[in-house]
């Protein structure tokens, strides 16, 4: 009800003041007070609001160096850790089909990735060798395998390069987007190619549909927006988006004032419309969203606009559906204040920021009210004991399993692709699947104690297995850097960890001892502690400053600088948990329970169980 009662207070007439951190500035001198109130910080606090809540940097491929520069550095200064840009396809594919022209794509993710930016990458519009004569680039692709074939180069060069996020489309709702009219059919068969494109080289990505836009129902010029959202999906969309994309626009009111066409407001709605298609589980993406300023259209003065981004923040995060969040615009886009959407910056025309930067710079850097299932941590893969691999969420699993095993699966390791996987037994005979090599093994000689782990080095060309007592094999290019085969312990090894360059891993036994060995540095055990239940398994921090321990009841332990996420522990598991593994953001992880239930932390998504299996190991996709 806040924002209803902003709204009122505006329409009043009443002057604001935005109380940041218990900072109070005041953004306008009428008369009368209206205070929009940020709590601060929580205790203990490990993820920001900045982690889910971006902006839209439009044109910006096509800056100068410094003008990309000094945008950049203006979003990270705010604490926000993602930009959503265009990357036109019509532009990185103007001389014909398969001629890319991918310097300013470069140029923009490598200054994005030095400043610890995330790139939600807009791919829109077609070029002319893929549409008819005098069209325009709104018009939609006469050959959509073109548009796919485009998605899988780019998210081939980009992948390795951290890019995982990608939007098909812009408001293809609308016909000035679509044209020559909107066509839910012809817009899902465009998704779904380009979903199975992009999946075929990057099994991480992060899709989402086009987002679509505030309209009525006009034939011929627009459909509203839930509908065709149900439209996607009647016409077999569920499994192409990892999230649904919304333009959630309510100028000049504010984000929840009830009307047919305020698509904030609707959002719940919108999300109905995905639980009934049983997609509930999915996230929607508020890819654009902001309040103009100036004179046009709908426009608020500077004052309010600053109040609406902390109401509409604050609003939306509370929806359990909330994903990412995408502020639009960074800097206003002309000088005339007219001219509606050229006016829903942070920023002025001439770079002076507006009162709303104040409220980011201020919410972002709060703990973070709600954690996306976004990319690049989507769903791990389950080993089971018999060596075949279940995928949880949208990441396809490479196909394994189907050999004579001798002992059940108890270690497992997945290439640096994500398209191959590594098994052991306790035997350590090894399996290889997808484009994992095989490297040797330890099926054929006798062990004192069985195989109970194995980890790849960072390049895929070799790995180790450790048995309980500590013993270390080394294959490929995994180098010995010692065990604890000779020593006394306490408690058996139940598994290992390599660090981020392969020089190094730890072991760690069931009572939660470490040992570090080659560049492995030591920060930390539960060795001296009594723990409640056994230790199962570690997993490094992305760093490789830190480590995390699993208990098999799902408590978690922490070192270093591995955050803490939250736990099970307490939460009474009905199988023993078997395993942790981490997003590929280091934001994040995963338990699995040997039967088959998969608990998420942090910015790990919402996993689907595997039922009727015994699970021995949990991986990152």
């Amino acid at each position: 009800m806040l924002g209803r009662r902003i709204a009122q207070r505006i329409a009043a007439g009443a002057a604001i003041v935005v109380a940041l951190g218990g900072v109070a500035t005041v953004a306008a001198a009428n008369t009368g007070t209206n205070v929009v109130t940020v709590p601060p910080p929580a205790s203990g606090a490990q993820l920001t609001m900045g982690s889910t809540v971006g902006f839209n940097g439009q044109q910006l491929m096509w800056a100068s160096d410094a003008v990309m520069a000094r945008e950049l550095d203006g979003v990270a200064a705010t604490g926000s850790r993602w930009l959503r840009v265009d990357f036109p396809w019509s532009s990185l594919e103007a001389g014909g089909r398969g001629r890319y022209n991918w310097a300013q794509a470069d140029r923009l993710v490598t200054a994005a990735n030095a400043r610890g930016i995330h790139l939600l990458a807009m791919v829109a519009y077609t070029p002319t060798w893929d549409r008819p004569a005098n069209t325009n680039d709104h018009y939609q692709p006469t050959d959509p395998t073109a548009y796919a074939e485009f998605m899988r180069a780019a998210a081939q060069r980009y992948a390795p390069r951290g890019l995982h996020a990608w939007e098909i489309w812009n408001e293809p709702n609308m016909r000035d987007f679509w044209q020559p009219v909107p066509s839910p059919a012809r817009y899902t068969q465009l998704l779904r190619l380009a979903s199975a494109a992009i999946h075929s080289v990057d099994r991480s990505a992060y899709v989402v549909s086009g987002g679509v836009a505030p309209a009525r129902d006009v034939a011929g010029y627009s459909i509203a927006p839930n509908e065709f959202v149900a439209a996607i999906y009647a016409n077999g969309g569920r499994g192409a988006m990892q999230a649904v994309g919304l333009h959630p626009y309510s100028f000049p009111y504010a984000p929840m004032t009830p009307a047919s066409w305020n698509t904030f407001y609707m959002a719940t709605q919108t999300h109905a419309i995905m639980a009934a298609h049983g997609d509930g589980a999915r996230p929607i993406w508020a890819t654009e969203i902001g309040w103009p300023t100036g004179t046009g259209h709908g426009a608020v003065s500077e004052a309010q606009q600053a109040v609406m981004a902390a109401a509409a923040i604050t609003a939306w995060n509370r929806f359990s559906f909330a994903g990412n969040f995408f502020w639009y615009n960074w800097q206003d886009t002309s000088a005339n204040p007219a001219s509606t959407f050229d006016n829903l910056g942070v920023l002025r025309y001439n770079g002076t920021a507006k009162p709303a930067l104040g409220v980011f710079k201020a919410m972002l850097a709060r703990p973070a009210a709600h954690i996306d299932h976004g990319p690049p941590a989507y769903g791990p893969w389950l080993v089971g004991a018999n060596a075949h691999v279940f995928a949880t969420g949208m990441n396809a699993a490479p196909a394994a399993g189907g050999a004579r095993l001798n002992q059940p699966i108890t270690g497992s390791a997945r290439t640096p692709s994500g398209h191959g996987v590594w098994m052991t037994g306790s035997d350590g005979g090894v399996f290889a699947y997808g484009d994992a090599a095989f490297y040797g093994s330890t099926g054929a000689l006798r062990l004192a104690q069985p195989i109970v782990g194995m980890a790849a080095t960072p390049d895929g060309h070799g790995y180790w297995l450790v048995a309980s007592d500590g013993g270390v094999f080394s294959f490929g290019d995994a180098a010995f850097y010692g065990s604890t085969g000779a020593r006394r312990l306490n408690q058996p090894i139940v598994g290992m960890a390599a660090t981020p360059d392969g020089r190094g891993y730890w072991l760690v036994a069931s009572d939660g001892g470490v040992f570090s060995f080659g560049d492995a540095a030591f920060y930390g055990s539960t060795g001296g502690l009594h723990i409640a239940r056994p230790i199962v398994g570690l997993a490094r921090s992305a760093t490789g400053r830190g480590y995390w321990m699993v208990a098999s009841d799902g408590g978690i332990f922490t070192f270093g600088d591995a955050a803490f996420y939250g736990s099970a522990g307490g939460t009474s598991v009905a199988t023993p948990v078997v395993g942790i593994a981490t997003t590929a953001t280091g934001h994040g992880y995963w338990l699995a329970e040997s039967g088959g239930t998969v608990h998420s932390f942090g910015d790990a998504g919402i996993a689907d169980p595997v039922a009727g299996e015994t699970i021995t190991d949990v991986l990152t996709p």
